[in-house]
């Protein structure tokens, strides 16, 4: 699930472990990220601000929350992190 207090993100992929389910993202086993919508719209600025580049510049802010099986997250981590970047190049 990606998502915020307003804001879910529909990803859909025939050849990925991202799912779309009721409105919201998850990877297929079990996996979450939460920022607020102003995370979001300064990370998918194009380009973005220093600290707001990567996932875990957010983190280290404290703009973003990881939830669910860490290792799930880290096995697919380049790949969720393409998919989530890929917007700013929309």
């Amino acid at each position: 699930m990606i998502g915020g207090l307003k804001l879910a993100v529909l990803v859909s992929s025939h050849a990925s472990p991202i799912i779309q389910n009721a409105g919201h993202v998850a990877i297929a086993l079990g996996i979450a990220i939460r920022a607020s919508r102003e995370s979001w719209d300064k990370f998918w600025h194009k380009p973005p601000a220093p600290g707001w580049h990567d996932l875990f510049a957010l983190l280290r802010r404290g703009d973003v929350k990881f939830e669910g099986d860490q290792r799930v997250l880290m096995a697919y981590l380049q790949y969720v992190k393409l998919v989530l970047a890929a917007p700013r190049n929309a």
